[in-house]
C-alpha cells in the first residue's frame, strides 16, 4: 500500500512540476518603451518561436500596446506582416536605443508577403499600431527608453 501512495506522490509531484512549467514558458513578459512622451507597454519576443509568430492572428493591439523584438547581435532583420489582421509601423533600434530606421503603414498580408527590410543593422524592433510614429513625432535618431 506504501508503494502506491509514494508512486502517487511522485506522480502528482511530476504533474505539479510539469504545470509549473507549462505557465512559466506561457507569462508574457512587457516591457516599458518610451519615445519622448509616448510610451507603450510592449510584449516581448526574445525567441526565435516569439520572433515568428509575432503579432499574427491578432484582430487588433491597443494603442498603449506594441511588441519588442529582441535580437542577439545587430544585424539586418527584415519583417513582414503574414497573417496580422492590423496595419504596423516597424521602428529599427540598434544596441544604444537609437532609432535607426523606421517603415510606416505595414500592410496585413495572407499568402504572398513582401519583406520589410531596415537599411541600417539593428538590435531591435518595435512594432506599434499604424500612424503612431507620425501622431508622435517618432523619427529616426530619436533615443528611446526602456
Amino acid at each position: 500500500m506504501k508503494k502506491f501512495r509514494f508512486f502517487y506522490l511522485v506522480l502528482l509531484i511530476i504533474f505539479g512540476l510539469g504545470i509549473i512549467v507549462w505557465i512559466a514558458g506561457n507569462i508574457k513578459s512587457f516591457e516599458k518603451v518610451c519615445a519622448g512622451n509616448f510610451c507603450v507597454q510592449a510584449e516581448i519576443a526574445a525567441t526565435d518561436k516569439a520572433r515568428e509568430k509575432g503579432l499574427m492572428f491578432r484582430k487588433s493591439m491597443p494603442e498603449n500596446q506594441g511588441m519588442l523584438f529582441v535580437f542577439e547581435e545587430e544585424a539586418l532583420y527584415n519583417f513582414w506582416m503574414k497573417n496580422t489582421r492590423f496595419p504596423l509601423d516597424i521602428i529599427w533600434i540598434d544596441s544604444n536605443k537609437r532609432i535607426v530606421d523606421i517603415y510606416e503603414y505595414a500592410l496585413p498580408c495572407k499568402d504572398v508577403c513582401k519583406t520589410i527590410a531596415p537599411r541600417t543593422k539593428a538590435r531591435f524592433a518595435l512594432e506599434i499600431n499604424a500612424g503612431l510614429t507620425r501622431k508622435h513625432k517618432i523619427k529616426i535618431g530619436d533615443s528611446l527608453d526602456f
